[in-house]
């Protein structure tokens, strides 16, 4: 799904744009991605183990942006790939088709900007292109940063997976699982 490149307010006073990625961000997605994947312990794999060849990520990057079945928009600011959140939907299944998967990563620099808030405003309003009606996440418990994001955004938490991830030093983590009726 396409959506016409949108500028937004940072509260530092900065502009930031919203738009599509890519396959011409490939690289800039590849670098994001192993950067926010090292800032913090709540992602779901570690740096190393983002490992699509830059034209892997390029035709992901490109399956995305034509897709029917969800979204993925990125954040710049001054030129750089600090954000990106996406929808997808959870089943092409008749039942299930009104449900997406949502999620979000920012770089530790933007935090505390409004871009996690703008970015994700923006991609609910297009989901009732997609007949998306309500979105689900799973979010490591000591998360306090994005579970105050995503109940600002109007999430509610429906349940616990216990021992959901497992850190390199063998910390293991729950995930509360949330959901927004759009």
């Amino acid at each position: 799904m396409e959506l016409a490149e949108r500028e937004i307010k940072l509260k530092n006073g900065d502009s930031c744009f919203i738009r599509n990625l890519k396959a011409s961000d490939a690289a800039m997605a590849l670098v994001y991605l192993k950067t926010v994947m090292g800032e913090t312990p709540f992602m779901t794999r570690e740096p190393e183990e983002v490992t699509l060849s830059l034209e892997e990520e390029a035709a992901f990057l490109e399956k995305r942006r034509s897709s029917l079945d969800g979204v993925q928009l990125g954040a710049f600011w001054n030129d750089e790939l600090v954000g990106i959140a996406s929808v997808e939907r959870a089943t092409k299944m008749r039942r299930g088709c009104h449900r997406g998967t949502y999620a979000i990563g920012l770089k530790e620099k933007a935090w505390g900007l409004g871009i996690g808030t703008q970015l994700s405003q923006i991609l609910f309003s297009l989901m009732p292109q997609l007949s998306i009606s309500q979105v689900e996440l799973g979010v490591m418990a000591p998360n306090k940063r994005a579970i105050s994001l995503y109940e600002k955004l109007g999430f509610r938490p429906y349940g616990t997976l216990p021992n959901a991830s497992r850190l390199k030093n063998g910390e293991v983590l729950d995930e509360i699982l949330m959901y927004l009726t759009l």
